[in-house]
């Protein structure tokens, strides 16, 4: 259950997002639209190009077991030509016939072997039977000392493949290795695949007089094959007329074929040709060549999964480039959307600044279509209203203006009196340099007072400050102490005139008038978050929570001419404002002997 309402507010949230933002809407739409159509081409493509590469690969299998089984026929016709008598003809049958008695044709024999055996890197061995001795003479590579040697056998007549080639038309006969028992001299094949006999016929009487017989190992055989492509699964096999195998690459796999008579399905009457074969591992095509010479047939096994498997490859790879061609369209679509909605967004944003306030706002104008021309009017109208604003702030502002000049203006009675009694008490009690000393602190401090200006920086203020707690001491003494902390980084910071000297009077005024205990007001100044912060704070009675509150609650009051409370802390904080703006702002904490207040404006105004 808390799945489903998972599910169903991120499906809310989602939905609330695509239709707060015109881009995202036209994200889906354009994006929709092309994944569509890049579906459609990428599966139409598909189709299309796994028939064409189907029958690519047919063909393409086809035309190499073609050429390669014409290569086959081509070695087979080089062993034939290999075997016939490599020197004169009449010399070859004198040396059979008088190589028992002479050792010299003996040694001609021998040569003969030897020659032919070197010749060819394939041939494992050469046996030359003279029949009516049953007398051979070979030569072979299965001895380690290879030289001629001399043996009789009078079993070899009644061999299959001797009675074979006897019988033979041509007198010769191509013998597979691979299967067969009776191998005739070689008891240890090896890595044989062919034994190829023939006939040497007397040239008096065209009767067989010997037969020399040459065993071949798969190097040669291999060399040709190897220009069929082998994929995985796949196999290579070559018959001879009786479907009794040359080469195969899996004796397993041959007798399968053998026993669902497989072999027996090739047409022999045409070049090549293709059946299919279903077999309990798998489904396969089988590809084959018939030779038109010596009736031998290469055929190759292809399973279905690996003819298929590059056209999953190539379905991968369309399905790839699909993806990536998404992206691209997707993220071009997003560049075009944002690009379409930018001028919308904006004036949106500038909307929403002059609904909060701003009437400056100005949005840019792109080109000459429908939103360039709301754009255009939306500047208008925000250019009409800031006029009409203008107007009634000016007049605002003179009137501001008027109430705080007759702030500023407002000077202490009481601190005048008590300043110049001050100073004639000093005057009598001693001498004339103290005396000068607070007239002219009291000059600087009317001086200071009465000049133009609203703003002043923090360090003219302080200055100020001093020559008023000059003026103070005379009063009170040692009694008063005060203690500067100003960062020297804000002291060229602008604040409101009399700002520092209204809090320093007010905890004179409230604290040390009313007590005869010291007090200290320490002043510190310091940078913070792109503020000036200034702290006047002093040790004196501290305030009561109830006046606390109506001190803060005066601050959100209109101003009024005849008000009579706080009228030095609301006067500042309304300097603030007036100045400042929201940027400026007031707090004042105060406990059981301690009242500090702290004064946070903004820097570069």
């Amino acid at each position: 259950m808390n799945i489903k309402r998972v599910l169903k507010d991120a499906l809310i949230n989602i939905t609330d997002k695509i239709e707060s933002k015109l881009v995202n809407k036209l994200i889906i739409i354009f994006t929709s639209v092309v994944t569509c159509i890049i579906i459609i081409v990428v599966l139409l493509s598909y189709r299309i190009i796994k028939n064409e590469l189907v029958k690519g690969n047919i063909e393409n299998n086809k035309n190499i077991i073609k050429i390669v089984n014409r290569n086959t026929e081509k070695y087979f016709n080089e062993v034939r030509q290999f075997s016939l008598p490599q020197f004169k003809y009449e010399d070859l049958i004198r040396a059979l016939n008088t190589e028992s008695g002479d050792y010299d044709e003996q040694l001609y024999l021998e040569g003969y072997l030897r020659e032919m055996f070197y010749s060819r890197r394939d041939i494992e061995g050469i046996y030359l039977y003279i029949i009516k001795k049953h007398k051979y003479y070979y030569i072979t590579r299965q001895n380690e000392d290879i030289r001629v040697r001399i043996a009789y056998d009078n079993t070899i007549p009644r061999s299959s493949w001797y009675k074979t080639t006897i019988s033979s038309k041509e007198n010769s006969f191509f013998q597979p290795i691979l299967l067969q028992k009776n191998l005739g001299y070689c008891k240890n094949p090896g890595d044989y695949f062919l034994a190829y006999h023939t006939t040497i016929n007397n040239i008096s009487t065209r009767k067989p007089q010997a037969m020399i017989s040459f065993y071949f190992n798969s190097y040669t055989i291999k060399e040709v094959l190897k220009d069929i492509p082998i994929n995985n699964g796949e196999h290579i096999i070559l018959l001879n007329s009786d479907d009794i195998p040359f080469y195969f690459d899996t004796r397993k796999f041959y007798y399968k074929a053998l026993k669902a008579k497989l072999f027996k399905t090739f047409t022999t009457s045409i070049d090549q040709g293709k059946t299919v074969w279903n077999n309990k591992t798998g489904k396969y095509l089988v590809i084959y060549s018939n030779s038109e010479i010596n009736n031998m047939k290469l055929a190759k096994f292809i399973p279905y999964t690996e003819m298929y498997r590059a056209v999953k490859t190539n379905r991968n790879v369309t399905l790839f480039m699909g993806f990536v061609c998404m992206l691209f369209a997707t993220a071009l679509i997003a560049f075009t959307s944002k690009a379409i909605t930018k001028p919308l967004k904006k004036l949106s944003y500038n909307m929403d600044r002059f609904s909060e306030g701003y009437f400056d706002v100005k949005t840019e104008v792109y080109g000459k279509d429908e939103v360039s021309q709301l754009s255009k009017q939306f500047n208008v109208m925000v250019k009409s209203i800031n006029d009409l604003i203008n107007d009634k702030y000016k007049a605002k502002l003179v009137e501001q203006r008027a109430i705080l000049k007759a702030l500023e203006a407002e000077v202490n009675p009481h601190f005048l009196y008590n300043a110049l009694q001050a100073i004639s008490t000093k005057a009598l009690k001693n001498g004339l340099y103290d005396v000068s000393e607070m007239i002219d602190a009291l000059a600087m401090t009317f001086r200071y007072c009465i000049n133009g200006g609203d703003i002043v920086d923090i360090r003219s203020e302080i200055k100020h400050v001093e020559n008023y707690i000059m003026l103070q001491k005379a009063r009170f003494g040692d009694r008063l102490q005060i203690i500067y902390e100003i960062d020297e980084d804000i002291r060229n910071v602008e604040i409101p005139k009399l700002s520092i000297q209204t809090l320093v009077e007010n905890s004179i005024k409230h604290s040390l008038e009313k007590a005869s205990d010291n007090m200290t007001i320490v002043i510190k100044g310091y940078r913070e978050n792109g503020k000036a912060v200034i702290i006047v704070k002093d040790n004196g009675r501290g305030i009561s929570k109830e006046k606390l509150d109506s001190i803060l609650e005066s601050f959100d009051d209109i101003w009024d001419e005849k008000q009579k409370r706080h009228i030095g802390i609301k006067n500042l904080y309304m300097r603030l404002k007036l100045i400042f703006g929201e940027q400026a702002s007031m707090k004042i904490k105060s406990s059981n002997g301690s009242t500090e207040v702290i004064i946070f404006i903004p820097i570069g105004g």
